[in-house]
Order: structure tokens, then C-alpha cells, then sequence
């Protein structure tokens, strides 16, 4: 015999079984690990050993970690968005990209410390680096996580957008408007930029800031580099907060999507 309807549960589903499945990522901070080992070592390899003079020096090493340096620089802030913002909805939270920043951030120091021995660059100088780097790594993380928060991909899209020109508008910027300088002669000798026009593209951007931190004279750039890192974490850590605000209101509301649905069925 079957049950009355008036005997049946009218308890609403808890919010464990009505709450949407997100696509688990098992193994994803591993398989992040190997491929940017992969890439490091690539990147190592093609700057360190390429047309590599028979007795190499301080100065052949400094150059080369440069590169090195940029190519790493390009894979975390540039390569490392793409992925993340190419995943199905659910899958980056702000905390999953955190650990990720964490992860490769820890990896670069295990390559570019050790180079010290074989340059001329002082702590302070690769202390800098590593402020750049991490800065600009939660600067644009926090840009992803906004990205990714509405679920969209006219977001993503726009989140991709800012990264790229967040990293090459200042250095394409800088290019131009020194060919300008140059060749109208308005920077003298060389076509050298106004010191406050080349002091601003150049903090405009990590690519272009590893070169003057690590010049002969990079201990001039450590003012920049404190106020252009520290703006960056402040940027970024207000864009992680919004985009965590808006996953959990997106969560909730597909938590209330579904108790509302079973409440409306049994009326």
C-alpha cells in the first residue's frame, strides 16, 4: 500500500544534496608542478646554454638570467592565466589559484638563487626580483579569480585582455615612444628617454623592471619597486576579495535554485 501524500516528508533537501556538483580537480596542483618544471627547464636551457661562448663570464650570466628571467616572468603572469581561464566554471577558486601562485613562485626561487654565485648581482637585486614577481603574480591572479567568478566568458575574456596588457602595454609603450625620442634627438646621445618618462614606463610593467633592478646601478630602483609592488598586492588582494564575494553569491543562489524548485513541486 502507498503512502498517504499527507504522511509523505514535507522536509525541505538539505543544502548537501540540492548544493551543484563543482568539477573536482584531483591531481591539478601536481600536474601544474611538472609542467611548469618542464618549463623552467626549458626556459633555463634555452638562455643558459644557447650560443654559450667557450669561457663564459659574469657577464654572459647576467644577460642570460635576464632572459631566463623574462621567459619565467611570461610563463606565470601570461601562459599560467590562459589555462586557468580556459578551465570549465568551478574549477579556479581564489584559493586554488593561490596555491598555484605559491607552487611556481616557489619553484622560480629553486632556479634563479643559485645564479647569484655566477653573476654580479647582489641580494638586494634578486630580492627585488623576487618582490616584482610576487607582487605582480597577485596582482594577476586577482584579475583571473574576478575572471573566472561570474562563470562567463565574456569575463574571461576581458580577464585574458587586462593580463596581457597589464605585462606588454609598458614595454611596447616604452619602445615607441623611445624610437620617437630617438629619432627626434629629444633624449640626447642614444635617444635616452626624460628621466620621469622612462622612470614611469619602465615600473609600468615586470618585463621591463627586471632590467633596470638588475643593472650596475639597480640599487636606484628599489623606491619603484616598493611602491609599484605594493600597489600591485593592494589591487590584487581588493580584486580577491570581490572575486570571492561573487563565487560565494553565485554558490548561494545555486543552493537556493533547487530548495525553492522542490518547495514549488510540492505545493
Amino acid at each position: 500500500m502507498s503512502e498517504p501524500n499527507s504522511l509523505k516528508s514535507t522536509e525541505p533537501p538539505s543544502r548537501s544534496n540540492t548544493a551543484p556538483r563543482r568539477s573536482a580537480e584531483p591531481g591539478f596542483p601536481g600536474l601544474l608542478a611538472l609542467a611548469w618544471l618542464v618549463y623552467l627547464l626549458a626556459a633555463a636551457a634555452l638562455t643558459l646554454l644557447w650560443r654559450q661562448p667557450p669561457h663564459p663570464d659574469a657577464l654572459f650570466f647576467g644577460s642570460a638570467m635576464r632572459r631566463m628571467i623574462v621567459l619565467m616572468t611570461v610563463g606565470l603572469l601570461i601562459l599560467w592565466p590562459m589555462i586557468r581561464l580556459s578551465q570549465p566554471p568551478g574549477r579556479s577558486t581564489t584559493g586554488s589559484l593561490l596555491i598555484d601562485i605559491i607552487i611556481m613562485f616557489s619553484m622560480i626561487q629553486v632556479v634563479i638563487w643559485p645564479m647569484r654565485f655566477v653573476t654580479r648581482w647582489t641580494s638586494l637585486q634578486m630580492g627585488m626580483v623576487d618582490v616584482m614577481i610576487a607582487s605582480w603574480a597577485v596582482l594577476i591572479s586577482g584579475i583571473v579569480a574576478v575572471g573566472v567568478a561570474p562563470a562567463s566568458g565574456r569575463g574571461r575574456w576581458r580577464a585574458m585582455t587586462a593580463c596581457v596588457l597589464l605585462i606588454f602595454a609598458g614595454p611596447g609603450l616604452a619602445a615607441a615612444v623611445e624610437g620617437v625620442g630617438g629619432m627626434g634627438g629629444a633624449g640626447g646621445a642614444g635617444g635616452v628617454l626624460p628621466h620621469p618618462i622612462s622612470e614611469w614606463l619602465t615600473s609600468a610593467s615586470p618585463l621591463t623592471m627586471i632590467f633596470t633592478a638588475t643593472a650596475d646601478n639597480g640599487h636606484i630602483a628599489l623606491q619603484t619597486v616598493l611602491w609599484t609592488s605594493g600597489a600591485a598586492v593592494a589591487v590584487g588582494v581588493v580584486l580577491h576579495i570581490i572575486a570571492t564575494a561573487r563565487q560565494r553569491r553565485q554558490g548561494d543562489r545555486e543552493v537556493a535554485g533547487p530548495v525553492l524548485d522542490v518547495d514549488a513541486s510540492g505545493d
